[in-house]
């Protein structure tokens, strides 16, 4: 099989309903390597859920997820990862940061000045560290591996205005990397991406150009 011949993401008519509600109704799109696509919308629209069934971490009730034309059960980290609103989520709090990045890949132990970070932070457990160093680390752990595909849950919402730049440019550096990027900052979409999408009651409109 020639990878190179299909899509990097493909997403269609993925349906979910919790309780009787509709969290994702019939949503499709396709993304092709090293684009980049933001979503927005209010709070309960299903940007989170859209997130978590893409990850394979929540269950579809139908439709397909397809990564370079093939399914797949159980979602290999190397070939996607998701970086949650919440970075505490992704980290241990009984281990240091040195451990936990190395968890991931020794790759993340040489981006720490990247995204100034001191490199004394790593003897430091996470419950020590302010909300936007654990969010950098957050990013650098899920990046060190070196993902096809990486899904951004508000991840940057604990950042001021200086460390988010920093981050966007570390985040284009990876070229090839396809990015989905949920935010309410119509700054960090712009920025960000090479298209957008609204999402609204579990619909996401058509892809935008930027």
């Amino acid at each position: 099989m020639k990878v190179g011949l299909f899509k990097m993401l493909k997403c269609q008519n993925l349906r979910k309903k919790v309780k009787g509600k509709i969290i994702l109704d019939d949503v499709s799109f396709e993304l092709n390597r090293g684009e980049r696509l933001g979503i927005k919308g209010d709070s309960g629209a299903g940007k989170s859920s859209l997130a978590l069934v893409i990850s394979n971490l929540e269950k579809r009730d139908s439709g397909i997820v397809k990564i370079e034309g093939q399914y797949y059960n159980h979602i290999d980290p190397k070939l996607l990862q998701i970086v949650f609103h919440n970075p505490l989520l992704s980290m241990n709090p009984f281990m240091k940061i040195k451990d936990t990045l190395l968890e991931a890949s020794e790759l993340g132990l040489s981006m720490l000045e990247e995204l100034n970070l001191r490199e004394s932070i790593l003897q430091h457990y996470p419950s020590e560290l302010s909300g936007g160093e654990l969010s950098k680390l957050s990013i650098i752990r899920s990046v060190s591996v070196g993902p096809k595909i990486l899904i951004m849950d508000e991840a940057f919402a604990s950042l001021d205005s200086a460390n988010r730049e920093l981050v966007y440019n570390f985040l284009k550096s990876f070229k090839d990397m396809t990015l989905i990027i949920i935010s309410h900052n119509e700054d960090t979409i712009r920025k960000m991406c090479t298209q957008y999408a609204v999402m609204e009651k579990g619909r996401l409109s058509r892809l935008y150009s930027i």
